[in-house]
Protein backbone atom coordinates (compact mmCIF):
# COMPACT_ATOMS: atom_id res chain seq x y z
CA UNK A 1 0.00 0.00 0.00
CA UNK A 2 2.99 2.62 0.88
CA UNK A 3 5.60 1.38 -1.93
CA UNK A 4 7.45 4.51 -1.38
CA UNK A 5 7.87 4.45 2.50
CA UNK A 6 10.78 2.25 2.93
CA UNK A 7 13.20 4.73 0.83
CA UNK A 8 11.76 7.92 2.40
CA UNK A 9 12.28 6.80 5.99
CA UNK A 10 16.24 5.76 4.71
CA UNK A 11 15.81 9.44 2.73
CA UNK A 12 15.47 10.89 5.87
CA UNK A 13 17.24 9.27 8.34
CA UNK A 14 20.44 9.97 5.78
CA UNK A 15 19.71 13.76 5.55
CA UNK A 16 19.62 13.60 9.35
CA UNK A 17 23.06 12.02 9.90
CA UNK A 18 25.94 14.63 10.88
CA UNK A 19 29.04 14.51 9.16
CA UNK A 20 31.00 12.64 11.96
CA UNK A 21 28.59 9.66 11.74
CA UNK A 22 28.76 10.07 7.78
CA UNK A 23 32.80 9.75 8.92
CA UNK A 24 32.31 6.52 11.28
CA UNK A 25 30.65 4.69 8.66
CA UNK A 26 33.64 5.29 6.58
CA UNK A 27 35.88 3.95 8.68
CA UNK A 28 33.73 0.86 9.53
CA UNK A 29 33.74 0.32 5.62
CA UNK A 30 37.55 0.46 5.29
CA UNK A 31 38.58 -1.40 8.67
CA UNK A 32 35.95 -4.16 6.91
CA UNK A 33 37.41 -4.05 4.07
CA UNK A 34 40.98 -3.97 5.52
CA UNK A 35 40.06 -7.26 7.57
CA UNK A 36 38.54 -8.84 4.34
CA UNK A 37 41.51 -8.90 2.85
CA UNK A 38 42.50 -12.16 5.56
CA UNK A 39 39.73 -14.70 4.23
CA UNK A 40 41.54 -17.20 3.09
CA UNK A 41 43.90 -17.22 5.93
CA UNK A 42 40.95 -17.03 8.56
CA UNK A 43 38.88 -19.64 6.32
CA UNK A 44 41.92 -22.11 6.25
CA UNK A 45 42.78 -21.50 10.01
CA UNK A 46 38.88 -22.20 11.01
CA UNK A 47 39.32 -25.47 9.45
CA UNK A 48 41.95 -26.54 10.86
CA UNK A 49 40.27 -25.49 14.27
CA UNK A 50 37.45 -26.78 13.94
CA UNK A 51 39.06 -29.95 12.66
CA UNK A 52 41.06 -30.40 15.63
CA UNK A 53 38.03 -29.95 17.66
CA UNK A 54 36.06 -32.21 16.67
CA UNK A 55 39.19 -35.38 16.55
CA UNK A 56 39.98 -34.08 20.39
CA UNK A 57 36.47 -33.12 21.71
CA UNK A 58 33.68 -34.43 19.92
CA UNK A 59 33.23 -37.44 18.13
CA UNK A 60 34.90 -37.02 14.60
CA UNK A 61 37.66 -39.65 16.02
CA UNK A 62 35.21 -42.62 16.67
CA UNK A 63 33.21 -41.50 13.14
CA UNK A 64 36.36 -41.90 11.24
CA UNK A 65 37.83 -44.59 12.49
CA UNK A 66 37.50 -48.34 10.60
CA UNK A 67 37.74 -50.76 13.44
CA UNK A 68 37.70 -54.52 11.99
CA UNK A 69 35.66 -57.10 13.32
CA UNK A 70 37.50 -59.04 16.39
CA UNK A 71 39.13 -56.06 17.41
CA UNK A 72 37.63 -53.51 20.70
CA UNK A 73 37.23 -50.61 20.44
CA UNK A 74 38.45 -48.12 23.37
CA UNK A 75 36.10 -45.42 24.53
CA UNK A 76 38.97 -43.52 25.89
CA UNK A 77 40.14 -41.01 23.36
CA UNK A 78 43.87 -40.61 24.31
CA UNK A 79 43.76 -37.29 21.90
CA UNK A 80 42.74 -35.39 24.89
CA UNK A 81 44.99 -36.61 27.47
CA UNK A 82 47.72 -35.70 24.92
CA UNK A 83 46.78 -32.18 25.09
CA UNK A 84 46.13 -32.34 29.28
CA UNK A 85 50.48 -33.84 28.77
CA UNK A 86 51.17 -31.01 27.28
CA UNK A 87 49.56 -28.44 29.41
CA UNK A 88 51.12 -30.30 32.48
CA UNK A 89 54.66 -29.96 30.90
CA UNK A 90 54.18 -26.71 30.05
CA UNK A 91 52.83 -25.26 33.16
CA UNK A 92 53.90 -27.71 35.71
CA UNK A 93 56.25 -25.71 37.27
CA UNK A 94 54.05 -22.56 36.92
CA UNK A 95 56.17 -19.55 35.62
CA UNK A 96 57.35 -16.00 37.29
CA UNK A 97 56.45 -12.47 36.00
CA UNK A 98 59.80 -10.08 35.82
CA UNK A 99 59.40 -6.85 35.31
CA UNK A 100 63.13 -5.47 33.95
CA UNK A 101 64.63 -1.80 33.61
CA UNK A 102 67.46 0.03 31.93
CA UNK A 103 69.77 1.37 34.43
CA UNK A 104 72.39 4.49 33.74
CA UNK A 105 75.70 3.33 34.73
CA UNK A 106 77.28 4.89 37.21
CA UNK A 107 80.58 4.74 37.17
CA UNK A 108 80.79 5.73 33.69
CA UNK A 109 80.28 9.13 34.84
CA UNK A 110 82.76 11.78 33.97
CA UNK A 111 81.29 14.49 36.49
CA UNK A 112 81.45 12.68 40.04
CA UNK A 113 78.83 15.18 40.82
CA UNK A 114 76.39 13.43 39.02
CA UNK A 115 76.54 10.32 40.48
CA UNK A 116 73.76 11.49 43.42
CA UNK A 117 71.65 12.17 40.29
CA UNK A 118 72.20 9.10 38.62
CA UNK A 119 71.61 7.30 41.95
CA UNK A 120 67.87 8.83 41.66
CA UNK A 121 67.40 7.83 38.22
CA UNK A 122 68.52 3.93 38.63
CA UNK A 123 66.51 3.81 41.58
CA UNK A 124 63.34 5.50 40.49
CA UNK A 125 63.77 3.33 37.68
CA UNK A 126 64.30 -0.17 40.01
CA UNK A 127 61.05 1.18 42.04
CA UNK A 128 58.90 1.52 38.69
CA UNK A 129 59.64 -2.13 37.53
CA UNK A 130 59.01 -3.39 41.18
CA UNK A 131 55.73 -1.82 41.18
CA UNK A 132 54.70 -3.08 37.34
CA UNK A 133 55.87 -6.40 38.62
CA UNK A 134 53.74 -6.22 41.31
CA UNK A 135 50.67 -4.74 39.66
CA UNK A 136 50.75 -7.59 37.25
CA UNK A 137 50.94 -10.11 39.91
CA UNK A 138 47.63 -8.79 41.22
CA UNK A 139 45.89 -8.55 38.12
CA UNK A 140 47.18 -12.39 37.74
CA UNK A 141 45.72 -13.19 40.91
CA UNK A 142 42.24 -11.61 40.12
CA UNK A 143 41.94 -13.57 37.03
CA UNK A 144 42.49 -16.91 38.29
CA UNK A 145 46.06 -17.02 38.13
CA UNK A 146 48.58 -19.20 36.44
CA UNK A 147 45.03 -21.42 35.98
CA UNK A 148 44.10 -19.08 32.94
CA UNK A 149 47.58 -19.72 31.15
CA UNK A 150 47.51 -23.52 31.89
CA UNK A 151 43.71 -23.68 30.11
CA UNK A 152 45.25 -21.32 26.82
CA UNK A 153 48.21 -23.97 26.81
CA UNK A 154 45.85 -27.00 26.50
CA UNK A 155 43.49 -24.78 24.03
CA UNK A 156 46.68 -23.88 22.08
CA UNK A 157 47.21 -27.93 22.09
CA UNK A 158 44.22 -28.98 20.85
CA UNK A 159 43.58 -26.36 18.00
CA UNK A 160 46.69 -24.22 17.43
CA UNK A 161 45.89 -21.14 18.58
CA UNK A 162 44.91 -19.48 22.14
CA UNK A 163 44.20 -15.95 22.48
CA UNK A 164 44.14 -13.71 25.14
CA UNK A 165 41.99 -10.48 25.41
CA UNK A 166 43.39 -8.11 28.02
CA UNK A 167 41.00 -5.16 29.40
CA UNK A 168 39.83 -2.71 31.88
CA UNK A 169 36.38 -3.41 32.93
CA UNK A 170 34.60 -0.03 34.55
CA UNK A 171 31.51 -2.22 35.78
CA UNK A 172 34.16 -4.21 37.74
CA UNK A 173 36.48 -1.87 38.88
CA UNK A 174 39.47 -3.81 37.45
CA UNK A 175 41.41 -5.27 34.57
CA UNK A 176 40.63 -8.53 33.45
CA UNK A 177 42.52 -11.36 31.67
CA UNK A 178 39.83 -13.42 29.14
CA UNK A 179 40.82 -16.33 26.98
CA UNK A 180 39.18 -15.60 23.53
CA UNK A 181 37.07 -18.96 23.88
CA UNK A 182 35.95 -18.89 19.72
CA UNK A 183 39.34 -18.40 18.07
CA UNK A 184 37.99 -18.64 15.02
CA UNK A 185 36.06 -14.92 15.47
CA UNK A 186 40.04 -13.36 16.12
CA UNK A 187 41.62 -11.27 13.34
CA UNK A 188 44.85 -10.15 12.89
CA UNK A 189 46.02 -7.21 9.97
CA UNK A 190 49.79 -8.62 10.20
CA UNK A 191 52.77 -5.47 9.65
CA UNK A 192 55.50 -8.70 9.50
CA UNK A 193 55.59 -11.83 7.63
CA UNK A 194 56.90 -13.39 10.73
CA UNK A 195 53.34 -13.56 11.59
CA UNK A 196 54.21 -12.53 15.28
CA UNK A 197 53.73 -8.56 15.04
CA UNK A 198 50.11 -6.85 13.83
CA UNK A 199 49.03 -3.30 12.95
CA UNK A 200 45.47 -3.86 14.89
CA UNK A 201 43.65 -7.25 15.82
CA UNK A 202 40.05 -7.83 15.23
CA UNK A 203 37.46 -9.98 17.55
CA UNK A 204 34.30 -9.81 14.75
CA UNK A 205 31.35 -11.87 15.41
CA UNK A 206 27.82 -12.05 14.46
CA UNK A 207 24.78 -11.55 16.55
CA UNK A 208 20.49 -11.50 15.44
CA UNK A 209 19.23 -7.82 14.73
CA UNK A 210 16.96 -8.26 18.03
CA UNK A 211 19.95 -8.83 19.99
CA UNK A 212 21.82 -6.02 18.48
CA UNK A 213 18.68 -3.63 19.22
CA UNK A 214 18.84 -4.85 22.66
CA UNK A 215 22.48 -4.55 23.26
CA UNK A 216 23.86 -1.57 21.31
CA UNK A 217 20.31 -0.11 20.46
CA UNK A 218 21.12 0.36 17.12
CA UNK A 219 18.15 1.43 14.17
CA UNK A 220 16.22 -1.71 13.18
CA UNK A 221 17.45 -1.48 9.54
CA UNK A 222 20.63 -1.78 10.43
CA UNK A 223 23.18 -3.95 7.89
CA UNK A 224 23.26 -7.18 7.99
CA UNK A 225 25.36 -9.95 6.60
CA UNK A 226 24.63 -13.34 5.90
CA UNK A 227 25.02 -15.86 8.97
CA UNK A 228 28.67 -17.59 8.74
CA UNK A 229 29.98 -14.81 6.62
CA UNK A 230 30.41 -11.58 8.93
CA UNK A 231 32.22 -9.69 6.49
CA UNK A 232 30.26 -10.14 3.55
CA UNK A 233 27.09 -7.42 2.69
CA UNK A 234 23.66 -9.65 2.49
CA UNK A 235 22.08 -8.93 -0.95
CA UNK A 236 19.01 -10.33 -3.19
CA UNK A 237 22.03 -10.56 -6.08
CA UNK A 238 23.78 -13.30 -4.86
CA UNK A 239 21.72 -15.75 -2.48
CA UNK A 240 22.95 -18.87 -3.77
CA UNK A 241 27.00 -17.90 -2.87
CA UNK A 242 25.61 -17.71 0.99
CA UNK A 243 26.17 -20.77 3.81
CA UNK A 244 22.62 -19.54 5.04
CA UNK A 245 20.91 -16.26 4.06
CA UNK A 246 19.66 -15.12 7.82
CA UNK A 247 20.44 -12.19 8.17
CA UNK A 248 22.69 -11.06 11.20
CA UNK A 249 24.26 -8.30 12.63
CA UNK A 250 28.53 -8.03 12.42
CA UNK A 251 30.50 -6.56 15.26
CA UNK A 252 33.89 -5.56 14.81
CA UNK A 253 36.14 -5.22 18.67
CA UNK A 254 39.39 -3.43 16.76
CA UNK A 255 42.10 -2.56 18.67
CA UNK A 256 45.43 -1.39 17.44
CA UNK A 257 46.51 1.15 14.20
CA UNK A 258 43.79 0.95 11.34
CA UNK A 259 45.43 2.01 8.19
CA UNK A 260 44.58 5.96 7.36
CA UNK A 261 43.02 6.43 10.69
CA UNK A 262 43.16 7.71 14.22
CA UNK A 263 41.70 8.63 17.21
CA UNK A 264 42.36 12.50 19.15
CA UNK A 265 40.88 12.92 21.80
CA UNK A 266 38.64 10.30 21.77
CA UNK A 267 37.09 11.56 18.32
CA UNK A 268 37.83 9.54 15.64
CA UNK A 269 39.66 11.40 12.48
CA UNK A 270 41.12 10.81 9.19
CA UNK A 271 45.29 10.72 8.42
CA UNK A 272 48.14 9.96 6.19
CA UNK A 273 49.54 6.48 6.67
CA UNK A 274 51.87 6.14 9.63
CA UNK A 275 50.76 8.91 11.61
Amino acid sequence: MFPDGPSTVSSVKKNNQTPYDQLCQEFVGETRSQLSTLTGEIALRNKIVQENDAYVYGDFLKRSLHVEAGHDFTPVNWLRRVCEIHRTQTMGDGFIVNSSYHGVDVDSAFDPDAKPQLDLINNKKKSYAEGRNKLFQAIMRDNGGEALFARMVENASAVGNSVLKAYYDEDQGKYCLDMVEAVEHFYAVWNQDNFREFDFTGYVYQISKQQAVDQFEVDPDVATSPLGMPLAVLSSANTVSYISTQPMVTVMEINGRVQGWRSSDGVLERCNVGE
